[in-house]
């Protein structure tokens, strides 16, 4: 961007400086360049005595004093990251068919206003969904199976999240989170963002025939039935 500054008529030489400073916003994910400059300007002599300019006027921005570099201005950075929820299913009993409900909450920033567009993908039609706040908070409800994952991009730095997952415990599941940020309150401060759900169950099973191996068990039971016939049979003879 760009402002107009309209510079008052200069009766006489000389140089004069002026410190220019950046009224900080309130946009999320903005760091504001809170550095003064120095407008200068440098009034001389015209040397075209013909002209019906008396003077000439240069002017720059500087990062200090008037003696300070040349610089173009004010430098903002916005900066975002995206949150990977991923799932594995685990266990004798876990199903990894099963879909499991997950819900997230971004909430921005106390006093920011959020302008960049946000949207996830993942899951069963991985498509590009945006995400709608009220007021500065957002709620999305997920469905994940085994290897499934959803990504949120262009989370602006400073929102904070939750990622919660229904309950399954009464189905003999128990829940693992992982964190790549392990910070109280999950924020997001760095490019990427990681959060693993791990479901696993596990249920003792009765000891029985295994049917994997009851071919062999059956040709087994076959050559031991054979032996005791042809023991018997022998026996006999004698």
């Amino acid at each position: 961007g760009s402002i107009e500054i309209d510079l008052p008529e200069f009766d006489r030489v000389g140089v004069y400086t002026y410190p220019i400073n950046e009224i900080a916003g309130n946009t999320a994910g903005m760091e504001y360049d809170t550095s003064t400059r120095y407008l200068k300007v440098v009034v001389i002599n015209n040397p075209d005595t013909n002209s019906d300019e008396k003077f000439l006027r240069y002017v720059s921005i500087n990062d200090g004093d008037e003696n300070g570099n040349k610089v173009d201005g004010f430098a903002n950075e916005f900066s975002a990251g995206t949150l990977e929820i991923t799932k594995k299913v685990t266990g004798n009993m876990g199903d990894q068919k099963r879909y499991f409900g997950v819900t997230v909450t971004l909430e921005i920033a106390e006093g920011k206003n959020n302008i960049a567009p946000i949207f996830y993908t993942g899951g069963i039609n991985g498509m590009k969904n945006p995400v709608e706040f009220t007021d500065e908070t957002a709620t999305i409800n997920l469905q994940l199976k085994h290897d499934d994952t959803f990504t949120f991009y262009n989370i602006p730095y400073g929102t904070t999240y939750t990622v919660e997952e229904d309950s399954y415990s009464e189905q003999g599941y128990t829940t693992e989170y992982t964190y790549s940020n392990e910070d109280e309150n999950k924020v997001i401060c760095s490019p990427n963002s990681t959060v693993k759900i791990k479901n696993n169950k596990e249920e003792t099973v009765e000891v029985g025939v295994n049917l994997d191996n009851l071919p062999y068990i059956v040709v087994l039971g076959l050559a031991i039935a054979g032996l005791a016939v042809f023991a018997i049979r022998k026996r006999r003879f004698n």
